[in-house]
C-alpha cells in the first residue's frame, strides 16, 4: 500500500486549518485587536504540506527502487531501517550516484525523468499550469520549514492599511492595495463597512499569509497528485 491516503487526510487537514487561519485574521484585522497564534497556526499549515513530499519519496523507493535495485548498499540500509529518504527538489539530487533516486533511473526511467522536468521547473520557478503558482516556490515552502525546524519559529509581520477590508450582510471582502492594474477607485452599496486594515507577511519570503498557505496546500496536492496518478494509479484529490 501507498501513503497516498494519509498524505491526503494531510492535505485536507492543513486546507480546514487554512480556513480558520483566515477567519482568525479577518477577524483580527477588523477589530484591530492581535490575533492569537497566527504564527502557530501558519507554521502547522506549512508543516504538515511540506511533509507530504518526504512522504511521496518514501513511496518511491520502496515502491520502486528498493523491489527492483541490486544495489546492495541501498538494500542493506533499507533492511537495517538506515535508509534516509527525502523528496527530491534539486537536479544534483537525481544525478548524485550516493543519493537513492540515482537508482531510479534503472527501475522506472520514466518516474526519474519526471522528477527531472519537476527539479527543473522548480528551479527555473515555472508556472503550474492552469494555476496562479510558481514552482520555484516550493522551494520557499521547503527552506521556511527547514528554518522552523533548525533555529527559530516562522516570523509572521503586520504591515499596517496595506488591505481595504468590505463588509455587507455577511459578504466580506479583503483588496490589497498593491499589485493592482487598470483601477484606482471602486464603489460599495449604501451601508457597506469599510476600513483600512493590515497585511499579514511571512518574514521569510514578504509573501502574504494566507496567500502561501494556499499556494502550500493546493500546489502541493498538484503536483504529489500528478505522481501518484501517472505511476501509482491512484490520486489525491
Amino acid at each position: 500500500m501507498t501513503r497516498s491516503a494519509q498524505i491526503k487526510d494531510k492535505l485536507d487537514y492543513a486546507e480546514h486549518q487554512r480556513q480558520q487561519l483566515m477567519d482568525s485574521m479577518y477577524e483580527a484585522k477588523k477589530t484591530r485587536i492581535e490575533a492569537k497564534y497566527i504564527v502557530h497556526s501558519a507554521a502547522e499549515i506549512l508543516s504538515t504540506s511540506r511533509e507530504c513530499y518526504d512522504y511521496c519519496a518514501r513511496d518511491i523507493a520502496e515502491h520502486f527502487i528498493v523491489q527492483y535495485t541490486s544495489n546492495r548498499k541501498i538494500l542493506s540500509k533499507y533492511r537495517s531501517g538506515r535508509l534516509r529518504v527525502y523528496f527530491p527538489f534539486y537536479t544534483n539530487e537525481l544525478k548524485d550516484s550516493d543519493n537513492v533516486f540515482f537508482e531510479l533511473q534503472y527501475t522506472n526511467s520514466g518516474l526519474y525523468m519526471h522528477l527531472v522536468d519537476l527539479s527543473q521547473n522548480i528551479a527555473n520557478n515555472v508556472k503550474i499550469k492552469n494555476t496562479l503558482f510558481y514552482y520555484g516556490d516550493i522551494l520557499q515552502l521547503k527552506e521556511i520549514v527547514n528554518t522552523k525546524k533548525h533555529d527559530r519559529l516562522i516570523g509572521v509581520q503586520s504591515i499596517l492599511n496595506q488591505e481595504i477590508l468590505v463588509e455587507r450582510f455577511g459578504v466580506k471582502m479583503l483588496i490589497p492595495r498593491k499589485k493592482q492594474r487598470g483601477w484606482n477607485r471602486f464603489r460599495v452599496s449604501s451601508g457597506s463597512y469599510i476600513s483600512n486594515v493590515s497585511e499579514f507577511l511571512f518574514e521569510f519570503n514578504n509573501k502574504e499569509v494566507s496567500d502561501f498557505c494556499l499556494f502550500a496546500t493546493h500546489a502541493t496536492r498538484r503536483v504529489l497528485d500528478e505522481i501518484y496518478r501517472n505511476f501509482f494509479n491512484t490520486s489525491l484529490v
